[in-house]
């Protein structure tokens, strides 16, 4: 039960991002979206091909599906979508007034609550515009409620939670996945706007995290490509997991994925440096 609910946890991690976008501000840049893009290309084709060195994988359909990569990471392609928008969705969103404004986040809640009890996934753009808009109205007009805010976060994970348990523990787990595992889950929202309205409190330079956080796509898109798992399913034996093992993994991969980018933006800077 603790890597499901490990699992369960890092369901988490896009509502948080998209929420700290909105609540922040997405601010388009074409440098940023060449950026994004180049990635994309790196990260499938690029991957693909070195992929293809260790396992049997080419074939020309395979390889002509890696050029329009991006198209296969939902995430990815509504991120860009949202990005090249997000100016003009600003300009509206900042028209509402209050009694507006909250009509609005009310409608999108109602339309999100009906996709999860339909056991919809999440995995569109209508998630991303949902915790984007909803984070630009907490920006707005929360400020008179972030002390009370910042208390929620540990009942809304822990309502997040408890059904987990309750499924496993009394074999309806089954039932209970496509309302937890999903991005609709109204639970997800009071978690992302409550972390990221308390850490608002704390705010912090380090040079490090913002060292981390530059290459957290390039993490993103090594670990969602599919073949990252065939080449590393040799390497570990899954059957043996444990919650310690699970955490070692992950740290693991995260490090080396953070160290790949790292590594193309060094080369990217001295091409540029060259052609300059």
């Amino acid at each position: 039960m603790p890597l499901i609910i490990i699992h369960a946890l890092g369901m988490i991690g896009v509502p948080v991002f998209i929420f700290i976008s909105g609540y922040y501000g997405v601010k388009f840049r074409w440098d940023r979206l060449k950026d994004i893009l180049s990635q994309c290309v790196l990260y499938t084709l690029v991957f693909y091909l070195i992929s293809c060195i260790f396992l049997p994988l080419f074939q020309i359909r395979i390889l002509l599906l890696q050029v329009f990569g991006l198209s296969g990471m939902w995430f990815v392609y509504c991120y860009v979508i949202l990005y090249i928008l997000s100016d003009g969705i600003n300009a509206v969103l900042e028209k509402f007034e209050f009694k507006t404004f909250t009509i609005i986040v009310f409608i999108i809640i109602y339309i999100s609550i009906g996709k999860w009890i339909g056991k919809e996934n999440g995995c569109n753009l209508f998630t991303m515009l949902e915790y984007y808009i909803i984070a630009r109205y907490a920006k707005r007009f929360g400020d008179r409620y972030k002390k009370y805010i910042k208390w929620i976060i540990v009942p809304s994970i822990i309502s997040f939670v408890i059904p987990i348990c309750y499924g496993y523990c009394y074999g309806h787990y089954s039932l209970i996945h496509p309302y937890i595992f999903c991005y609709y889950n109204p639970m997800l929202i009071l978690i992302a706007m409550s972390l990221v309205i308390a850490a608002d409190d704390y705010k912090t330079r380090n040079r490090m995290i913002n060292y981390v956080a530059n290459s957290v796509l390039a993490v993103y898109m090594l670990h969602e490509n599919c073949y990252t798992p065939k080449l590393f399913k040799p390497l570990l034996h899954f059957e043996n997991f444990n919650s310690l093992n699970a955490l070692l993994i992950v740290s693991t991969i995260f490090a080396i994925a953070i160290c790949i980018d790292k590594i193309r933006i060094k080369i990217i800077t001295l091409l540029i440096k060259k052609n300059i």
